[in-house]
């Protein structure tokens, strides 16, 4: 695309007629006060109709500034529209770094020269207060182990993935087994070395030996912390 930046008189341009966006232009004033015109305006050529800066423009002929920077593009009808839709759309989709914007603000609210910011200082006390809201929770590391091995989980996902006509009768219910580090790879061991042997799932193994520990307490075979010792590794 070709184009060419000149200095043009601000009355020899004109608002896009179709512009779809509204501002509140006193910012922009503000800042023309304080720092002048730091990027040119986009105008069409063929017809000085301002697509980008149309309400930096407005804020021009409010202050009663008799020259402009302007970059000329040479487009036609359809790609002008398109111009100036993109680049609202490109401001609407732009997002901030909370932490970033409230360390510069902050900043020039300590100096004293928010002034040209965009920003009044009860704006900035407003911004402040809603990132300190936002609470930050540093979690303790879980120290502990899972019934489920990571075989066992893929296992899980493979059978709950496959289709099947099975309804359960009863609603299944949970067992949690909260373990400290070493205890759990001891009882993954135990664990691994029953389902090796019988060919079962991690919770069947884990259930029919509680069963059978059961059984043999209840038949008289062994002590119990025995028993406990044999099943979990102690």
């Amino acid at each position: 695309m070709k184009y060419k930046v000149l200095k043009v008189p601000v009355d020899s341009l004109k608002e896009f007629p179709d512009n779809p966006r509204d501002s509140n232009i006193e910012p922009i004033k503000e800042s023309i006060e304080q720092h002048g015109q730091y990027r040119p305006l986009t105008v069409n050529k063929n017809t000085n109709e301002i697509l980008t800066g149309n309400h930096t423009w407005l804020a021009m002929k409010e202050l009663g500034m008799k020259e402009c920077t302007a970059m000329f593009v040479d487009v036609d009808e359809v790609t002008a529209k398109k111009i100036v839709l993109v680049d609202n759309r490109a401001n609407e989709l732009a997002t901030y770094d909370k932490e970033i914007m409230v360390d510069l603000l902050t900043e020039f609210m300590e100096l004293g020269k928010l002034l040209g910011t965009g920003y009044s200082a009860d704006e900035v006390d407003d911004i402040v207060s809603a990132v300190d809201e936002v609470a930050i929770t540093d979690f303790e590391e879980f120290t502990g182990g899972f019934a489920l091995t990571d075989e066992e989980i893929t296992e899980a996902q493979e059978r709950i993935s496959q289709p099947s006509d099975y309804k359960p009768k009863e609603k299944l219910n949970e067992v949690i087994l909260a373990l400290q580090k070493t205890d759990h790879t001891v009882y993954v061991g135990h664990m691994t070395t029953i389902q090796k042997y019988t060919e079962k799932t991690g919770t069947d193994a884990l259930y029919e030996a509680v069963l059978n520990t059961a059984k043999d307490i209840d038949n008289g075979i062994g002590d119990r912390p025995s028993i406990f010792d044999k099943l979990f590794g102690k």
